[in-house]
C-alpha cells in the first residue's frame, strides 16, 4: 500500500543522564503520565521500547548536524508543550527487554529489564503523547583485533585492582568477565562511573574502539589515584566524575 511504513518503529524513552548499555540491567520508576501511558500501551501491545539519552540542546554532546536532523524531525510535528526542541534525544539508543513490571493503582510503574540491541533512529513518526521513531540496527562485526583488546584490558584491570587494594579499597573484587568480546566491552562500560557524554560515545563505537577507549580511561584513572590510604568518604574513581 502506498505510504505504508516499511521500517520498524519503536517508542522512545528519553532520559537525562542515562545511557542504557546492551546487557546492562535496567530498573526505573515511571511517574510522568505520558510515560505511564507509553509503558502500559507498549507492554499490552508488545511494542518495542528504546532508552535514549536526552540532553539540553544548548549543551548537547552530539555533532551539530545530528542535532539538526533530530530537531527537524521532531519539529515536523505541531508543538504539544513538551520539552522539545529545548532538549533533544540522541540518534543512537538501546532496545529495552522488559523482564518484569508492576503498575500501581494510580498508574505509576516499576520497570525492570535489561538492555538489548543498539539502534539508530532514522526519523520521528509521532510526537504526542510520546515519541515514536523509525530505526535500523547497528550490527557488530567480529574482528580479530577484539581479542588483543580483551587481553590488554585484562592486564590493565589487574593492575587497577592491585593499586586499589594498596589505597585501602580492599573490597574491590575481580569481576567474572564474559568470554564474548562484545559482551565484555559492555560489562566494562557499565562497571565504571562515566559521564553521560562519554557513555554515549561508547554506545556508538564498535567493540574494538570501545574497549581501547576504556583501556585508555582506565590507564588515566590509574595515574590519578592518590598514593597511600585515602579518606573513607573519598570513593573512587576520582577522574571519571
Amino acid at each position: 500500500m502506498t505510504g505504508e511504513r516499511t521500517k520498524p518503529t519503536v517508542a522512545l524513552f528519553p532520559l537525562p543522564s542515562v545511557v542504557q548499555f546492551p546487557t546492562a540491567p535496567f530498573t526505573y520508576h515511571i511517574f510522568e503520565p505520558r510515560y505511564r501511558t507509553m509503558f502500559a500501551q507498549c507492554i499490552a501491545q508488545n511494542i518495542p521500547i528504546a532508552v535514549v539519552l536526552c540532553e539540553p540542546a544548548a549543551h548537547h554532546s552530539a555533532p551539530q548536524h545530528l542535532q539538526n536532523t533530530m530537531q527537524d524531525s521532531i519539529l515536523a510535528f505541531p508543538s504539544t508543550g513538551d520539552e522539545y526542541p529545548s532538549r533533544l534525544p540522541h540518534d543512537v539508543g538501546t532496545l529495552l527487554s522488559i523482564e518484569s513490571h508492576f503498575i500501581s493503582e494510580d498508574g505509576r510503574a516499576l520497570i525492570q529489564g535489561v538492555g538489548g540491541a543498539r539502534i539508530h533512529i532514522t526519523g520521528i513518526v509521532q510526537r504526542s503523547p510520546y515519541l515514536i521513531a523509525e530505526w535500523t540496527g547497528l550490527p557488530e562485526l567480529p574482528s580479530s583485533a577484539n581479542t588483543a583488546a580483551r587481553h590488554a584490558f585484562t592486564f590493565i584491570y589487574e593492575r587497577y585492582l592491585n593499586v586499589m587494594r594498596t589505597v585501602g579499597e580492599l573490597h574491590r573484587q575481580r569481576i567474572s568477565w564474559s568470554d564474548d568480546d562484545e559482551t565484555l566491552s559492555w560489562q566494562i562500560a557499565h562497571a565504571f562511573q562515566l559521564a553521560p557524554a562519554i557513555k554515549q560515545m561508547l554506545l556508538i563505537m564498535n567493540t574494538n574502539a570501545r574497549m581501547r577507549t576504556l583501556i585508555r580511561l582506565l590507564r588515566t584513572e590509574l595515574r590519578t589515584i592518590p598514593k597511600g590510604n585515602v579518606p573513607s568518604g573519598n570513593a573512587p574513581p576520582w577522574s571519571w566524575n
